[in-house]
């Protein structure tokens, strides 16, 4: 299969193609986390509660002016919330990563010494947008969680998925 220079054909004013795949990412927390993935359009706001209010509407009628009053429902308490898969993009909260230290004797006795790794972590799959640029690194050795969901994308197939 033939790779396709998408470089060559654009205008000096345009962007290059974000990247696409399976990405880690560490965030210093998870408010970072969702402020960029709000940034990045993947939250949105859900109306978590409803009020009925009485409002004032002016109607014509043959006879003139009428004004009536009617009950309508608003929103009154708005929650913003991450869209966590759609159909371009994919994500998998790891959180905070605690593990057991690598020098551990074995002994069934022996308390397992707990080490937690800095930040909070989560795995995307989709377009990488660039809020989560500053966040993204290289893939672990072992990772702690696996991205399985998406096929990787290779110069070989990259032509049937995007």
């Amino acid at each position: 299969m033939e790779e396709l220079n998408l470089s060559s054909s654009l205008s000096s004013s345009q962007e290059p193609p974000r990247p696409v795949g399976n990405f880690y990412l560490r965030f210093s927390d998870y408010n970072s986390f969702f402020n960029a993935a709000d940034e990045a359009g993947f939250v949105r706001e859900d109306v978590t509660e409803w009020e009925t209010v009485t409002v004032t509407e002016t109607i014509e009628t043959p006879e003139g002016e009428e004004e009536i009053e009617k009950q309508v429902q608003e929103p009154k308490t708005k929650e913003k919330n991450l869209i966590s898969s759609s159909f371009g993009h994919s994500f998998d909260l790891v959180g905070t990563i605690v593990r057991i230290s690598g020098s551990q004797s074995g002994s069934l006795e022996e308390e397992p010494e707990m080490v937690t790794l800095e930040g909070f972590h989560v795995n995307y799959s989709g377009i990488l947008p660039v809020q989560f640029e500053p966040a993204r690194i290289e893939i672990p050795n072992n990772p702690y969680r696996k991205l399985n969901w998406a096929m990787p994308l290779t110069s070989s197939n990259s032509g049937s998925i995007i």
